[in-house]
């Protein structure tokens, strides 16, 4: 009798550390991936590769962090600059391309913003919410024509982007449309071209 107890709290004594070990696993796998979300990175030679991503070191943080961590559909781990991918993309939510910004051309993750006849790229340069942004405007297929959106000459670069659609460019020069108005302006030209 006193070896059949024995053998059942035994029993009991196991299951019961399995399921601490089982919890304590699957807890672990669980908030391994904290932050993590489902996506997708481009490389150089074109490729999609579907997986996990998370791409900024703190929640409330506004600024593109310009390395990403990754983990493929084989649960391999990997980190990534602008340097190594063309891009990656988000729960189908939001897009960034590896751009060449600024005058050192130091390769950038950038937002899509807008995405069409021509691209509205957006790249955040503070850790707040009153962070300022710098726009980029490129020409779909033409990677030369990158220029970026300044207060000073936006009158000029809406008449380099937007010079077919005689309308738009008109409402800008007479100031109806300002240079904050860039996403607006954007989206209203690829529908414009769209129905073209």
């Amino acid at each position: 009798m006193k070896t059949r107890q024995a053998y059942i709290n035994c029993k009991l004594s196991m299951k019961k550390i399995l399921f601490v070990f089982y919890l304590q696993f699957f807890t672990i796998i669980f908030f391994a991936q904290d932050g993590y979300v489902k996506g997708y990175i481009v490389n150089y030679k074109g490729d999609t590769i579907k997986g996990k991503i998370k791409d900024r070191k703190y929640p409330k943080n506004l600024i593109g962090w310009q390395k990403i961590n990754f983990i493929n559909e084989k649960g391999e781990k990997d980190k990534y600059t602008a340097d190594d991918i063309r891009g990656y993309s988000k729960s189908n939510s939001s897009s960034y391309r590896s751009l060449a910004l600024g005058v050192e051309g130091t390769k950038r993750f950038a937002q899509i913003l807008e995405s069409g006849e021509i691209i509205l790229f957006s790249y955040s340069l503070g850790l707040s919410q009153n962070a300022r942004f710098q726009y980029y405007l490129q020409k779909v297929g033409d990677v030369n024509s990158l220029m970026e959106w300044r207060e000073a000459d936006y009158k000029k670069t809406a008449n380099y982007f937007l010079k077919d659609d005689k309308e738009l460019v008109k409402l800008i020069e007479d100031e109806k449309l300002k240079p904050g108005d860039i996403q607006t302006i954007v989206k209203e030209y690829n529908l414009w071209k769209f129905k073209q």
